[in-house]
């Protein structure tokens, strides 16, 4: 709730294996592409900057 109340979008990914997913596999990247087309479509975020980023082992990660 707290990111939301400063306007920052955040999308927590599910993808065909699980929750176990480190997302590394192909079937993940083309699941999350299309996460990625989609949001930016539906809210208009094309001509925006944004940031990747995530939490993996406690230990974040970005990607710009």
């Amino acid at each position: 709730m707290l990111l939301a109340k400063k306007g920052i979008l955040t999308i927590i990914p599910t993808f065909q294996d699980g929750v176990s997913s480190f997302g590394f596999d192909s079937l993940s990247q083309q699941a999350f592409r299309r996460i990625v087309d989609d949001v930016t479509s539906r809210y208009k975020l094309q001509d925006l900057e944004y940031y990747l980023g995530g939490l993996m082992n406690r230990k974040q990660m970005s990607l710009v």
